[in-house]
């Protein structure tokens, strides 16, 4: 009974899709020496320059704990630093470095090149409407839990 748990589970089906995804992810971005929960904090920053620990685990879904590690390593290596708020001294915003705005473009292209590799494997064993109802339902399933 526990292996049927196991092995049918499909919560633990997406667990095992979201490491093997993530893996594959950090792996096109380790030339940058980051990984994909690091990029993510960047683009949100790509987005809007200037934010505070709280606007990242809002637009990212997470917890303040998650964030700040993931912060630390982006800023020891040189993608970003933490500023005094001007109008509130107890915020602290977290800002791009120069390194961190001159790699955007090359980290988007990365990151849109890695997404067209998983689309190609995706598509090479599914016809496109298989893939595009699996991006409805994952959608769905995001959207209604």
């Amino acid at each position: 009974m526990t292996m049927d748990i196991l092995s049918e589970s499909i919560v633990i089906k997406f667990g095992r899709v979201q490491k093997k995804l993530s893996a594959f992810y950090d792996r096109a971005f380790d030339p940058f020496h980051l990984t994909l929960a690091q990029f993510l904090l960047l683009v949100v920053l790509f987005e809007r320059n200037g934010r505070t620990v709280k606007e990242f685990g809002a637009t990212l879904g997470l917890k303040g704990g998650a964030i700040t590690p993931l912060l630390d390593q982006l800023e020891r290596k040189g993608y970003i630093e933490r500023r005094s708020d001007q109008f509130d001294r107890r915020a602290v915003q977290i800002m791009l470095t120069e390194q961190g705005r001159l790699s955007e473009q090359a980290l988007r292209d990365l990151f849109e090149e890695t997404n067209d590799k998983i689309s190609r494997l995706l598509q090479a064993k599914f016809r496109k409407e298989d893939v595009e109802l699996l991006a409805q339902m994952v959608g769905y399933v995001d959207f209604s839990l």
